[in-house]
């Protein structure tokens, strides 16, 4: 439901007293509320009250009150416990704390983009429902076209030797863990994973993750107790 005309005065006379530009108001509206404009048709009540604290004076450094509500939410729909987030924090940006004072918008937003993979891979397996009134490309349609980076990388390695003892012997090569990856991330064919994009890679590992989750399984229905 529509915030009312004297919700959307509150909220500007709070712009106007941070003395913040028109972009940096549009940026927390998007991190608190998930849109652009105060009269989105979307907000309710509690989405002004999240709203009006975020135009709350600053903190000094590292992300704002709305963006630590965001992050926490998010993690609540993928049902990961706080120290679970921290986890996918710390890979994302290396700070182990999501008040850490060194945290960035950018960072927020990557940190986002990869909740919402993972929110969408839960879905996919019927874990989880779409929250309501959740778009599940907003974030990740937000990011540049950052390369892979080496975290990325090593996590791909890692879970891919894992998973190398569940399969036949002829699958346990290059060739196939690409085309596991280019499966997972809609592209026809993959030559090298270091040309799979940031966002790809978020894809990428989940999936691998999830093959892995899917061969352990299979192996202990089939083993006797």
């Amino acid at each position: 439901m529509m915030l009312t005309a004297p919700q959307i005065k509150m909220i500007h006379i709070a712009k106007t007293a941070a003395g913040i530009s028109q972009e940096r108001y549009r940026e927390i509206l998007r991190s608190v509320a998930g849109v652009e404009s105060s009269t989105a048709a979307e907000l309710n009540n509690r989405d002004c009250d999240a709203i009006l604290k975020a135009l709350k004076p600053r903190r000094e450094s590292g992300w704002q009150d709305g963006q630590l509500k965001m992050f926490r939410k998010y993690a609540g729909y993928c049902k990961m416990g706080l120290d679970e987030a921290r986890q996918l924090l710390f890979r994302v940006t290396d700070q182990m704390n999501e008040e850490s004072p060194g945290l960035d918008q950018h960072q927020f937003e990557m940190v986002m983009a990869e909740l919402e993979v993972m929110l969408e891979v839960k879905v996919g397996n019927g874990t989880v429902s779409v929250p309501s009134g959740v778009d599940l490309g907003h974030w990740r349609s937000r990011l540049p076209g950052a390369k892979i980076n080496s975290r990325q990388v090593y996590e791909i390695e890692l879970t891919w030797s894992a998973l190398l003892p569940y399969l036949p012997e002829d699958k346990r090569t290059n060739t196939y863990l690409r085309s596991i990856l280019a499966s997972a991330c809609r592209l026809k064919y993959l030559d090298d994973i270091q040309l799979l994009s940031a966002f790809r890679a978020i894809t990428a590992i989940e999936a691998l993750k999830l093959r892995l989750k899917q061969e352990q399984t299979k192996l202990a229905e089939t083993v006797p107790f």
